[in-house]
């Protein structure tokens, strides 16, 4: 079974990339906003941050 923080990790990366492709706002700020108000350790946010700007590079 998938952890609880990586589904919450993921799903808050998505929603905040989609906000960052739809309204040009920056993904670093409302990304880690929305991860440590989760309760995410920072390691885990700045993993969460890498991983969906490496995702929009690739797009």
């Amino acid at each position: 079974m998938i952890p609880f923080a990586v589904v919450s990790a993921a799903a808050a990366g998505f929603a905040a990339q989609l906000l960052d492709g739809a309204l040009g706002m920056g993904f670093g700020t409302v990304g880690t906003a929305v991860l440590a108000g989760l309760g995410l350790a920072p390691v885990v946010i700045a993993a969460a941050a890498a991983a969906a700007s490496l995702v929009a590079g690739l797009m």
